[in-house]
């Protein structure tokens, strides 16, 4: 069972509940948070269950294989992709949406795949002579480099996508394959493996790892985190995110509504969600013996001054046009603009190097 970090809201749970945006929330999905907050498994989960079948968002979330599904939605606000609800409320999953814990995830989303990726491609190239190869480990539908390699300049690139998820590797497998017969990837550059991130092997010279070590506690982030270190050649380079201090102060809606929607099979299992400081990231980073070590947020990172606001406050609608789903292509509902201009971030993003 992963480590749920919600001593934050366990200690003073009134200090919250009194909050406009969780009482809000309860009278638009007609639920009590005390009774997701209940000893008693049978009230606990008709909370859950009662939630669960209003929003496509948290069935997402609820569903054993959440690390796929909630994300996904974030990057494209198409609910097409998640389970249909018996009871579908869109303002609720709205609700969810105007939380800027989960905007983030659009957010970096859009870091990686129009400013860091790109950017960590380019100069790897210049620096290695061979053809450069990437292993996207945890990489669900591996969307991020699907959006790069689009836009990689004839460069010799190839990716392998690492996860466990059939479902994901299945719908990354018809947009890559969309993406080849119109001339918009080269051919044989992405592939697709149903196997574990620790079952991956080098050389590469570059590891990317995208909301893998959220959710485990930091000895498990080490193996992990020396995992990838021992897979890359000298000189490689390492993507890696994670969660941040912040999501518990300025988010709290959404963190507790993801640590506490439980599973189908487990009401009391959740997201586990570790909210680490700048200073624990680096020092994972350091014992598994990275240096040159960056850490930049969702907000602020190289390349984010060139992206306009359309960029900055879009959607991916890539799958929608491929797969033939109707798309606006606008969000269904970001954060307020006085939340967004605050620019505050959730995810760091970091790169580190292997010397």
């Amino acid at each position: 069972m992963l480590p749920v970090d919600t001593a934050w809201f366990d200690t003073d749970p009134q200090k919250y509940l009194n909050r406009p945006e969780f009482i809000r929330f309860q009278e638009v999905a007609g639920v009590d948070f005390m009774d997701i907050k209940s000893s008693d498994t049978q009230t606990l989960r008709r909370a859950q269950e009662r939630f669960s079948s209003q929003s496509i968002i948290f069935n997402e979330v609820r569903k054993e294989h959440a690390g796929y599904g909630m994300p996904f939605l974030a990057y494209t606000h198409d609910l097409g992709f998640g389970d249909n609800c018996s009871n579908h409320r869109q303002d609720l999953d709205k609700l969810f949406m105007v939380g800027d814990m989960f905007d983030s995830l659009r957010r970096r989303h859009i870091a990686l795949s129009y400013a860091i990726l790109p950017r960590q491609i380019y100069e790897l190239v210049e620096e290695f002579s061979t053809p450069l190869k990437i292993a996207n480990l945890g990489s669900g539908v591996g969307l991020d480099l699907l959006n790069v390699l689009q836009n990689a300049n004839g460069h010799a690139v190839q990716v392998d996508n690492y996860d466990v998820n059939p479902a994901a590797l299945e719908l990354g497998r018809q947009l890559a394959d969309h993406l080849f017969e119109k001339g918009a990837l080269r051919p044989n550059s992405v592939h697709y493996h149903e196997k574990s991130l620790t079952k991956f092997s080098g050389p590469v010279q570059l590891a990317v790892m995208v909301g893998v070590i959220c959710g485990v506690d930091d000895r498990l982030a080490g193996v992990l985190l020396k995992k990838a270190f021992s897979q890359l050649e000298s000189d490689g380079r390492l993507l890696v995110t994670s969660s941040n201090k912040h999501m518990q102060n300025s988010s709290p809606l959404t963190a507790f509504l993801a640590q506490h929607v439980g599973t189908p099979k487990d009401p009391l299992l959740s997201w586990g969600l570790n909210f680490r400081s700048r200073e624990t990231f680096e020092k994972l980073l350091l014992a598994a013996g990275f240096k040159d070590i960056k850490i930049y947020d969702d907000w602020n990172y190289p390349g984010i001054e060139e992206l306009d606001d359309e960029i900055l406050n879009s959607v991916d609608t890539l799958p929608s046009r491929i797969l033939g789903q109707p798309h606006t292509g606008f969000p269904l509902a970001l954060p307020p603009e006085e939340i967004r201009n605050l620019r505050q971030g959730y995810n760091w993003i970091a790169i580190a190097r292997k010397p």
